[in-house]
């Protein structure tokens, strides 16, 4: 899904993928044991 962007937009993936990653966690972090 990510992997036809163009170099131009790396940046703007990285970003995404920070985001994406920090989310995830949170929701690990937040689900009941």
């Amino acid at each position: 899904m990510f992997f036809d962007w163009e170099q131009d937009n790396a940046e703007e993936f990285n970003a995404m993928h920070k985001i994406f990653n920090l989310s995830k966690a949170l929701r690990i972090a937040t689900e009941p044991q």
